[in-house]
């Protein structure tokens, strides 16, 4: 009797370290998905960031010319 229960015993904790190591390894996959996310989110930023710094750029120089046309005139 008391080896049945020893193997029941044994059983249980080999199923829950199972449980166990599934749990860390899904939330490894979920760590590195968040990651992949963080580091899409910044390359977006980024580019974005570009765009509206060549757009001011654009806008910069049509003032600059709007403005040089504008003292001219007066």
């Amino acid at each position: 009797m008391f080896t049945s229960v020893g193997t029941a015993i044994r059983q249980l904790f080999a199923a829950i370290t199972v449980l166990f190591t599934a749990a860390e390894h899904s939330a490894n996959a979920v760590n590195h998905l968040a990651i992949w996310g963080e580091e899409t989110a910044a390359a977006f930023s980024d580019e974005a960031r570009s765009k509206r710094n060549q757009q001011l750029a654009i806008l910069k120089a049509e003032l600059r010319a709007v403005e040089n046309k504008a003292a001219k005139v007066a």
